[in-house]
This record gives structure tokens, C-alpha cells and sequence, in this order.
């Protein structure tokens, strides 16, 4: 579904509809225990960049874990992996963990061979 087409599909709702779909999470996802935050684009933190919006790390949320999954390819340029490695150690209480697909299964799961953990 395109940009324009899901705007259209949603031009007949309430507010209150848009907010209760947006919020809407599947239950297969519950034990992700996300919390999902909403801001509004104009805020003075919210920062643009190429058409993406972001918002700040602080004290409403701070990032907890970075999983580098299976296609996850280390950076080659030095200065970027030094940026990288230097963001990641300023952030407190973040973990840095691997996965991979299962061997029998559908799933991705954490890697145990700590030889194949990937890194910045």
C-alpha cells in the first residue's frame, strides 16, 4: 500500500480511530513489551533528517539493546566504526548482542558462540 493510498483509507476515520489503530499491536508481539511514543514532527527535538523524523534518547526512553542480526554487515570505513563504537559506549545500560536464524526452524535466535558474536 502506498503513502497516498493508506492516507486515503484513513481520510473517513476519527482521531480516535487513527490513534486506536496506531496503538494497536499484534498479540503474537506481546513479549516484545515495546512502548510505543508519539510525537508531534514540529517539537523543538525532534530532529529531520532526509525526509525521516527522529526523536532524542532521554528521559521519557533510552535505548536498551542493539541486535545485530543475521544481515548485518560490519562497517568497513575506520572512522565510522570508531563514531559507532564511541555512541554505543556513551549509551548506559545498552547491550550489544547477535543473532542468527534458527537451524530448524523459521526463527532468529541469539547466537551462544561467543567466537561468532559480530561487533562495530
Amino acid at each position: 500500500m502506498s503513502e497516498e493510498e493508506f492516507v486515503a483509507a484513513l481520510a473517513d476515520r476519527s482521531s480516535e480511530e487513527i490513534s486506536s489503530l496506531l496503538a494497536t499491536k499484534f498479540a503474537h508481539w506481546e513479549y516484545e513489551s515495546e512502548k510505543r511514543v508519539f510525537y508531534a514532527l514540529d517539537e523543538d527535538d525532534v530532529v529531520q533528517d532526509n525526509g525521516r523524523y527522529f526523536a532524542p534518547f532521554g528521559q521519557m526512553f533510552s535505548l536498551r539493546e542493539i541486535i545485530l542480526g543475521p544481515n548485518y554487515e560490519p562497517v568497513g570505513d575506520i572512522s565510522h566504526k570508531k563514531e559507532l563504537r564511541r555512541a554505543v559506549s556513551g549509551l548506559k545500560g545498552c547491550s550489544v548482542k547477535t543473532a542468527r536464524t534458527a537451524f530448524q526452524t523459521f526463527d532468529i535466535v541469539f547466537q551462544q558462540d561467543r567466537k561468532k558474536h559480530k561487533s562495530f
